[in-house]
């Protein structure tokens, strides 16, 4: 008696169908038979109890996709790490080498491009000349190295990119390779 006595007393947060199948035979089996309810009545219901059973069906799908995407978005991160990217800025990595790599983003055409690299502090280190240009992505390397060859060795450098325009000379944006060491997700 015991077993029966904690299944009585359990309380039902949720209705089912076949709690919605004995709601709607009772209503039916209680109903004015002078003004019995219209069919529309009926299938309005019986179409709200699907919508809501079809609902909660749609949400526990979307529960389980969501924890799907989020172990893929890891594991997809994970495989970015230690690749070499473009991205926008004028602080340059050097690479194990010791040399870095870019790119400058040329809205229009120039008649001289120049790219200047300095050490943190500011000191020019070296002047790469890549004259004429047509708008756009213009890559640039610079293998480390001073103008006699000796590795300049720093870790971080700063670039500057120059460009002339109908005898005007203005700053081009730069973008610079850096290697991936982290990803977030």
């Amino acid at each position: 008696t015991k077993l029966s006595d904690a299944n009585s007393t359990k309380k039902k947060t949720e209705l089912g169908q076949e709690d919605f199948l004995k709601l709607m035979t009772a209503q039916l089996s209680n109903q004015d038979p002078f003004q019995p309810q219209s069919n529309d009545q009926m299938i309005a219901q019986m179409a709200q109890f699907s919508t809501v059973s079809g609902i909660t069906q749609l949400n526990a799908t979307m529960t389980g996709m969501a924890s799907q995407i989020a172990d893929n978005r890891i594991a997809t991160a994970a495989n970015f790490i230690g690749k070499t990217v473009l991205v926008p800025g004028n602080v340059a990595m050097a690479d194990d080498t010791g040399a870095i790599s870019g790119a400058v983003d040329l809205p229009n055409s120039v008649t001289d491009l120049n790219i200047q690299i300095a050490k943190e502090n500011g000191e020019l280190v070296k002047t790469i000349s890549l004259g004429p240009n047509q708008a756009g992505l213009i890559g640039f390397s610079w293998d480390g190295r001073s103008d006699n060859g000796t590795p300049v060795g720093q870790a971080k450098y700063r670039v500057k990119a120059t460009m002339m325009v109908g005898g005007t000379q203005t700053e081009a944006n730069t973008g610079v390779y850096g290697p991936i060491t982290e990803a977030q997700v």
